[in-house]
C-alpha cells in the first residue's frame, strides 16, 4: 500500500548526510560498520554481520537468526566478506615542498 513508500521516503531522508559506519549496521550488534570492519554473509537470508557476532552469537547454535524458521548453517554457509580498506594509504606524517630552481649563472 501506500504507507510502504511512506517508510521508505522516510527512512531515506534519516539516513541523508550520515557516514556509512552510522548507516550501515550489523543487525544483531548495531554496531557500524566499515571498510575495517571483518564482516560476513550468512548465505539462507543473506544478511550481512560482522565477524564478531558470528563468533559469538551465530556460532553458539549455528542458526540463522534471520530466517523463519531459523535454519541450520554449515561452515560453507558463512562467507566471508574480503575488506579492501578505506583508499587512503597514507601513514605518519607527509610533508610536500616546492622547489624553485636556483639561478644559474
Amino acid at each position: 500500500g501506500g504507507g510502504e513508500a511512506s517508510v521508505a521516503a522516510a527512512a531515506g531522508s534519516s539516513l541523508e548526510g550520515k557516514r556509512a559506519n552510522e548507516r550501515y549496521i550489523c543487525p544483531l550488534t548495531k554496531k557500524g560498520l566499515s571498510n575495517a570492519t571483518q564482516c560476513v554473509v550468512l548465505r539462507p537470508s543473506g544478511r550481512v554481520i560482522t565477524k564478531h557476532a558470528v563468533d559469538q552469537i551465530v556460532k553458539q547454535d549455528w542458526l540463522d537468526p534471520f530466517t523463519e524458521p531459523p535454519v541450520k548453517l554449515k561452515e560453507k554457509d558463512l562467507i566471508t566478506i574480503r575488506t579492501e580498506g578505506t583508499g587512503f594509504a597514507s601513514r605518519g606524517k607527509t610533508e610536500v615542498k616546492k622547489r624553485s630552481p636556483g639561478v644559474k649563472y
